[in-house]
């Protein structure tokens, strides 16, 4: 027997199940709570408990949902694409008319709408978060930073560790956001070293604070994949877990003793305050704080606006070395990928306006052969390192103009989406056809010098990211052309699932770093991607559609890869809102 009803059944004098959250108020998307006082001075709890019946679908059997804290079970009976067991009850508020369809019970975005809704829910016990009151609107969202001692008197590890480092970041964290001329920064580092074992005249403090920087980011990429809130069973495993929590807190030691370097220069911008920023807006962005990468990254932008490295000549005091002229190119193209990219994760305007931007991009040159003077020529040519940052470059502009597109509001919305799906769908093709052979996927990746594989890597995902962009609002389209529709859905589908085989592989070799925020963005697109298109598949709006992918092969991929995605993840903020959205597009 129930001994009480949730507060909304109970309001609408509803029958309630009593369990918490109850089921109606999970179909409908509703905060189920207990609050009200319960009648005859009664104590009954409800129970913790999520059963969904009829008004949700599986294409497999019970599993389990990781949440922070808690785990809860999630049953979901019935065939994978028999839909006369679903049923809607009639939602009052989740009703509207939006330029993306109708928002009602029935449709396939409702999800995004209950998913908000238990984003208030979940906040609470998000043990990743500070309390509403405590955190600063800067970082409202974001993950937690660990409280450490002092850093005021840090020192540098010895110089083979920080050597180490240095390898570690140039030939793997920073595979295209290469602002940095290494023999420069190796430079700054000797000397930093030197200020402290002899007390000789260091570096600027805000090229200190870039070598900090760069050290703390090369820690985050030696932290390797551990267990989700298991504890160690084995003397192997709690040494990685000693090895992880090592690298993370000596990475955010670092990072703060940068940030107190940055926060006090004073005087004129300089190049330097552009690329500290920069690699404080990365870092945070490595560390679950999306919030305060955007405002960095905002502070970044001016201070690269008024030293003017969006122009092709940009004013200066004297004619600057090629070194320079170089790094003000990478540094301001950095600068517009990253706010590109979190133009797109955060659903904002990006800061950087094109119209007044006419700086080129940087020379295809590596840093060894790039000098004050000029550049070193070679007889025969080989494949440089910097080729892969200037095509990451050219491909977010195409990114940067569909989301332009799909901002604007047009009367004929499906014609103009498939005409800048065509458009876009070119560019893209053009983009591809310009990329040298080791960059292009002709070469087999084990074949290729780790930091030439890492490149290939991203270049990939961001390529399969363009497309899906440039292509998904045809998944909710209408239908009206569907022979004009079919290719790019295909094409969108194809990149899903290249990024899910590609993520998956990377799983499997244990090679999914937790770091890898952009990653585990894209995957997060692919997996919606896929949920998406089989929601509508099986509401009959894509049926017309023909593909060559089945919906039970793709669902238990992206199942599979939504498990691994937790499994890298399990420790970031964002995580727990990617977690929801999955689940309930994974429900719907």
């Amino acid at each position: 027997k129930v001994q009480r009803a949730c507060d909304s059944c109970k309001s609408r004098k509803r029958k309630c199940s009593g369990e918490q959250p109850c089921p109606l108020c999970v179909s409908q998307g509703l905060i189920c709570t207990y609050i009200t006082p319960h009648g005859r001075h009664q104590t009954a709890q409800p129970t913790n408990h999520l059963a969904i019946g009829a008004s949700s679908y599986s294409l497999g059997s019970d599993t389990q949902s990781q949440w922070p804290g808690r785990t809860v079970s999630v049953t979901r009976p019935g065939d994978a694409f028999n839909t006369n067991d679903t049923s809607r009850a009639a939602s009052p508020d989740g009703e509207g008319i939006t330029p993306a369809g109708y928002q009602g019970p029935t449709s396939t975005f409702s999800f995004l709408r209950r998913a908000w809704r238990r984003f208030g829910m979940a906040e609470l016990s998000d043990p990743n978060q500070e309390s509403r009151e405590e955190v600063s609107i800067f970082a409202y969202g974001d993950r937690r930073a660990p409280a450490l001692s002092n850093t005021n008197e840090l020192q540098l590890p010895n110089r083979d560790v920080t050597s180490a480092m240095t390898s570690r970041y140039f030939d793997f964290a920073a595979p295209t956001y290469r602002y940095l001329h290494r023999p420069t920064f190796e430079s700054w580092l000797l000397r930093y070293h030197e200020q402290q074992d002899s007390h000789q005249e260091g570096p600027q403090p805000i090229r200190q604070a870039i070598v900090l920087m760069v050290l703390a980011t090369a820690c985050l990429y030696n932290v390797e994949i551990s267990e989700i809130d298991t504890p160690p069973s084995t003397p192997a495993e709690s040494r990685k877990a000693e090895r992880n929590d090592s690298h993370l807190r000596m990475g955010e030691t670092l990072y703060q003793a940068a940030q107190q370097k940055i926060t006090s220069e004073a005087g004129r911008p300089c190049l330097e305050s552009v690329q500290a920023r920069l690699a404080t807006s990365l870092y945070q962005l490595n560390t679950s704080r999306l919030n305060q990468a955007w405002y960095t990254l905002g502070s970044t932008y001016q201070l690269a606006l008024s030293i003017g490295i969006h122009r092709a000549r940009a004013p200066t005091s004297g004619e600057p070395s090629k070194i320079v002229r170089e790094c003000q190119r990478r540094s301001f193209w950095a600068v517009h990928m990253l706010d590109t990219y979190l133009s797109v994760m955060l659903g904002r305007p990006p800061y950087i306006n094109d119209t007044y931007v006419d700086q080129r991009y940087p020379e295809i040159v590596d840093d060894s052969d790039l000098l004050s003077a000029g550049t070193i020529t070679r007889s025969i040519p080989k494949d440089c390192i910097q080729a892969a940052p200037v095509m990451h470059a050219k491909l977010t502009r195409i990114v940067k103009e569909a989301l332009k597109e799909q901002a604007l509001a047009h009367p004929a919305r499906d014609q103009h989406m498939i005409a800048t799906a065509q458009r876009l769908g070119l560019e893209v093709e053009q983009w591809q056809k310009q990329l040298p052979l080791f960059l292009s996927g002709g070469i087999h990746p084990s074949s290729l010098v780790p930091i030439f594989r890492r490149q290939l890597t991203v270049l990939q995902i961001g390529c399969a990211h363009a497309i899906m962009i440039i292509t998904r609002p045809l998944l909710s389209g209408q239908q009206t052309e569907p022979a004009l529709m079919q290719p790019h859905i295909e094409k969108c589908l194809s990149a899903a699932k290249f990024v899910l085989d590609l993520v998956l592989d990377l799983a499997v070799d244990n090679n999914l770093i937790p770091a890898f925020w952009n990653t585990q963005y894209v995957t997060f697109n692919a997996l919606t991607v896929v949920y998406v298109w089989i929601m509508q598949r099986k509401q009959g709006r894509l049926s017309i559609v023909s593909t060559q992918y089945d919906e039970t092969s793709m669902f238990e991929l992206a199942k599979s890869v939504q498990a691994h995605l937790a499994r890298a993840t399990h420790t970031n903020a964002p995580n727990l809102r990617y977690s929801i959205i999955l689940e309930e597009l994974q429900q719907e």
